[in-house]
């Protein structure tokens, strides 16, 4: 067997900084076959990991945020506290601590993975891993390089806001909360 150093096309043995820009692409039966560049990836509809995070606060209230990414849009959507690609190389529950210290600045937060699931987003298939984070006590401080607002809101708020507002949610977080995910 040799070691993975002697082995110059193997792509796990590039440099942290150049991995964290590459994903690992799927095939159709869920088996990673490729690490490409996360922007190429998106462009050509290609399946990958992803990861959502819900974050609470200790009065079970869930933090929804809008992303920064998001606010070229006309019709910013709130969305789930964190969610983002994992990298290659990356750990499901990696990536999640990752996209909660980069929104909130929030540092060794209990992570809890409730489940990996298929998800759609724009008709490319997803292997979607769900954490639970908190629950939280203090402020929180958004990145506002990565969050353009954020609030915490119960379960009767969100019910309420979903019925009667359902366009101002990201779909991920409709169906997350229809799934049961959430409270």
């Amino acid at each position: 067997m040799f070691p993975l150093s002697n082995l110059s096309d193997c792509p796990y043995t590039k440099a942290p900084q150049e991995l964290s820009t590459l994903v690992e692409v799927f095939d159709n039966q869920g088996d990673p076959f490729l690490l490409m560049p996360l922007e190429i990836a998106k462009k050509k509809k290609m399946s990958r990991r992803i990861v959502f995070v819900i974050l609470k606060d200790h009065k079970n209230r869930v933090l929804l945020a809008k992303k920064r990414e998001n606010i070229k849009q006309s019709d910013t959507l709130w969305s789930l506290s964190a969610y983002g690609d994992v990298f290659a190389g990356e750990s499901a529950e990696g990536a999640a601590a990752r996209e909660i210290e980069n929104n909130f600045k929030i540092e060794n937060t209990r992570l809890r993975e409730l489940h990996t699931l298929p998800f759609m987003e724009n008709d490319v298939p997803l292997s979607a891993s769900i954490f639970l984070a908190g629950p939280w006590r203090e402020n929180i401080k958004t990145n506002l390089d990565f969050v353009y607002d954020a609030m915490f809101v119960d379960k009767n708020e969100l019910a309420g806001l979903l019925q009667y507002q359902p366009d101002m949610f990201h779909p991920l977080l409709v169906w997350a909360l229809r799934s049961g995910w959430i409270f």
